[in-house]
């Protein structure tokens, strides 16, 4: 990831925190779950589909939110979120990344 892809994604992650709740977000975006800017879109991979499926369900239009306003910021178009099941983060130490 480039330094700016970082940057935006720490930018969404604030958002994200402010809105939903900074503990709620470190349970629901910590350990197995990572974020990256892919073209127009704001990419969350999910260790498994029972993750993806309640990320999808709860938090897509707080998503959706928090990338535009993380795009403004940045002077980058993200005007949508999609959601992947990556089995790799099964393991992963990486958190909301």
């Amino acid at each position: 990831m480039s330094k700016n892809d970082t940057e935006i994604v720490s930018a969404v992650q604030r958002a994200m925190a402010d809105k939903v709740g900074h503990e709620r977000f470190a349970v629901w975006f910590g350990r197995g779950v990572r974020m990256e800017p892919r073209g127009t879109k704001l990419r969350i991979a999910a260790a498994d589909t029972f993750r993806l499926e309640n990320l999808r369900r709860l938090f897509r239009l707080d998503l959706i939110e928090a990338t535009r306003i993380a795009g403004s910021l940045w002077e980058t178009v993200l005007d949508d979120v999609e959601f992947v099941v990556d089995p790799d983060l099964v393991n992963s130490t990486d958190r909301a990344q």
